[in-house]
């Protein structure tokens, strides 16, 4: 991880535990008198979660996985929780119960399931083959003992490389 990518990942990460307990506090104490400061920090936040999350996904060049939908969908119920708290205050055990979800869905969209076949692998992969460019001169990934995937359209590999 470059220079660049820790001070997105910090923001990010920063940003969504700061914009978590705004959300909470106004699920505390939906009180007028602090809602225009509540909204306005929990709004910045959000802003930085989002400025720092693309910024991540530039610098580790994913693309735009699925993963990365699901995380957004839950960036913008995030997002949404503190002024509708104080909307409708009535309904806030429900909220609470709706931003812990959104919460460890993002969490676990982020660590546990990146969607394999989907993004950034596939892209991968499909670089990492080997094309008649590459293998023209003797130097290519042929001869550093990388193998491609067996497929039906492709030859076998023979120790002449042909």
């Amino acid at each position: 991880m470059t220079y660049d990518q820790g001070t997105f990942y910090i923001i990010h990460v920063l940003a969504i535990i700061i914009l978590s307990g705004l959300t909470f506090v106004a699920f505390a104490n939906p009180v007028e008198a602090q809602r225009r400061k509540v909204l306005m920090a929990s709004g910045i936040s959000s802003l930085l979660a989002v400025i720092a999350g693309f910024g991540l996904s530039g610098s580790f060049k994913y693309g735009f996985p699925g993963w990365m939908i699901v995380k957004l969908v839950c960036w913008l119920g995030l997002s949404v929780m503190a002024g509708i708290a104080y909307r409708k205050p009535q309904k806030i055990p429900a909220l609470a119960g709706i931003t812990i979800a959104l919460l460890i869905i993002a969490l676990y969209m982020v660590y546990f399931q990146r969607f394999s076949g989907v993004g950034t692998n596939w892209r991968r992969r499909a670089k990492a083959r080997p094309t008649p460019q590459t293998n023209a001169g003797g130097i290519g990934l042929r001869h550093c003992g990388w193998q491609p995937n067996p497929s039906p359209k492709m030859k076998p590999i023979t120790a002449a490389g042909n």
